[in-house]
């Protein structure tokens, strides 16, 4: 993953479960893209009941 300095901001905010700073804009890029539990819970770490892992691809 590659980020600028305000992503890199969100980031760390996401993975301490803090709200990130508003009123920036961030930049980011997966080259080989990524998996998610849920589009709505960031912290998901496995999907709800009937529902499938929220796969993205590469940009």
């Amino acid at each position: 993953m590659c980020m600028d300095a305000v992503g890199l901001d969100w980031a760390m905010a996401w993975m301490n479960h803090k709200a990130p700073a508003k009123g920036r804009v961030a930049f980011m890029n997966m080259l080989a893209g990524g998996t998610d539990a849920s589009n709505t819970d960031p912290y998901a770490s496995k999907p709800t009941a009937g529902k499938h892992w929220v796969k993205t691809g590469p940009m």
